[in-house]
Formats: C-alpha cells, structure tokens, sequence
C-alpha cells in the first residue's frame, strides 16, 4: 500500500514538475480544442499555475488564440437571446466566437475565478481606415479591452487584438505599454490611459497613427516628425532584428498616393528621412509602408500602412 501511495505521489511531483517547466504558451497550446469544457480549464489552470501574473497571461494567450471574432452577428438583426449571448461567458466559451466585448466579459469572468482584480475598459479604437476618432460617429468602432490588477499595479491587455502571423509577437498585447496603446485605443475614462498626463481626445486625434506590427517587428520607439525652416525630418530608431525597407508617400485632400522621394541620413541610433517643405503641401497625409528584404532567397514581402503622418 505504501509502494502505491509512494507512486502516486511520485507521479503527481513528476506531472506538476513538467508543467511548470512549459511556458505558458506552451500549455495554452495543450489546452485547446471545442472537446474542453470550462470546468476542465479551470481544473487545469488551479493544479498547474500559482502566480498571479501568469494565470493573468495564460488566459489572454488562450482567450486571442481560442476565441474566433463573430462579424457576423455585428452584421444582421439580433433577438433578445443573441443580445444577452453577446455578453454571456460561459456562451462565448461553448460557442468559441463572440464580438470584442465577449472577449472582454470572458477574460473577466476568468479573472474573478481567480481572485485577480480587474475591470474592463470601453472606448475606441481607430485604424488606417479610420485615423480620427469621433465618438458621436464612430459606433463601429467602438471597442473594449481588459485592466489586470497584480503586485498593486494595473496592466493593460487586449485579447481580441492578439494577432497570430509572421513577424509578429503574440504577447504584445499582455500588459502592453500605455504609450504604445494610447496610439489606436482611447479609453472613455481618461484615467484608464494609465499615463501621467493623459492625452485629450484632440491630442489623441493629432498624433501620428503607428500600427503596431511596426513595434511587433521590433522597432522600439514610434518614429518622429519634426521640422525646421526648410525640411521635414522623420527620424527612426535603430530596429535590433532586422533592417526594415521604408517607403514613404503622400496625399493631399483624398489625391493618389505619390512618392516623397525623401533623402536617407543613416547615423548611431538609427536613420533618418528629409525632405522639402516646398514638395509636399502643407496638411499632406504621409503614408508609411514595410518591406521585409530577405537577402537569402532574394525575396520581398510588404506590409501596407503600417503608419500616417499629418504635415
């Protein structure tokens, strides 16, 4: 009897061993699939995880890779019962789709299961089709994401905008920076900007839109529009990965994209494109695109509006 007692025990030291040795990722990946029921997850999250912080990554890992966008109920007419579905926790998860707010109201009711303080945050979220947002217009855009609260500090996350494609981070998302978020999400509390100064929704408006692939590919800081008498200079810096081709256009009210045909000024941290006042209308919209050069097979891979610039 105490040889199998022992085994026992033995086998459990062994399961909860290598499972701590997986990244969360890694169980995240284990643990998918329509067969799992809500119950087993929790099962399996309460055994194998006891920090707070990762119980908080792994369902932001399992809810963006699990959880597929509902378009088309946004699209049709909705009963009562679809509405309240939208909403429901334990439907988004049976069903494994919802809208950006079942996404929300999931990782909450995950959050509340284990004791980790949270709220969820609605606002807007702009993109390249939509560079400004107006509130009394841009219904279709609004969004809602995620605050954790661990070690006594509050931590942005959005697990609709977890995005699984080549050259880009699946963590991005899990307590992102406030200063890059701010860049296409506006909260409707100021507060939830978590920034020492919070940006007004003019300022929000004013600033340039950077896509976040453009960090995700590993450029650690947004670029830099400035100007003196005579030029413009849009200043980046140094991508640690791998070196990036930029192409940058313009268009003024709504004209065809043309080139800027700007000069390149390599130095230390990074490089540096200028060009003329005199060639490009004031109020012009800059457009800036990606190329992945890979040298290797001779190949070439762009990524499209990757950032706007207003002169």
């Amino acid at each position: 009897m105490k040889n199998i007692l022992l085994y026992i025990l033995l086998c459990f030291v062994l399961t909860n061993s290598l499972a701590q040795n997986k990244s969360t990722l890694e169980m995240v990946r284990e643990n998918s699939g329509m067969d799992l029921t809500i119950s087993t997850l929790e099962s399996y999250v309460s055994k194998n995880i006891k920090e707070k912080e990762q119980v908080a990554e792994f369902f932001y890992y399992w809810i963006g890779l699990n959880i597929k966008y509902n378009q088309e109920v946004l699209e049709k007419d909705k009963t009562i019962d679809e509405i309240e579905n939208l909403s429901n926790p334990i439907v988004i998860f049976n069903e494994r789709k919802g809208t950006c707010n079942g996404y929300s109201v999931l990782y909450q009711y995950f959050m509340d299961k284990f004791d980790i303080e949270n709220e969820i945050i609605f606002g807007y979220a702009r993109d390249e089709k939509n560079l400004t947002v107006e509130p009394d217009l841009d219904l279709d855009f609004y969004h809602s994401w995620n605050a954790v609260k661990i070690d006594n500090k509050w931590q942005l996350i959005d697990a609709t905008w977890l995005n699984e494609t080549e050259n880009t981070q699946l963590g991005f998302y899990f307590n992102i920076n406030p200063e890059k978020l701010i860049l296409d999400h506006y909260p409707n509390d100021d507060n939830w900007q978590l920034l020492e100064k919070p940006l007004t929704l003019k300022e929000f408006n004013s600033q340039p839109y950077i896509h976040s692939f453009y960090f995700q590919t590993g450029f650690p800081e947004k670029p830099i529009l400035r100007s003196d008498e005579n030029y413009y200079y849009l200043e980046f810096k140094k991508n640690p990965n791998k070196n990036w081709l930029v192409k940058l256009t313009y268009s003024f009210e709504n004209s065809e994209f043309k080139s800027v045909e700007p000069e390149y000024v390599k130095n230390e941290n990074g490089f540096t494109y200028k060009f003329e006042k005199d060639r490009i209308p004031k109020g012009s919209i800059i457009k800036m695109d990606l190329t992945d050069f890979n040298e290797s097979n001779q190949s070439m891979q762009t990524y499209e509006n990757v950032g706007y610039f207003t002169l």
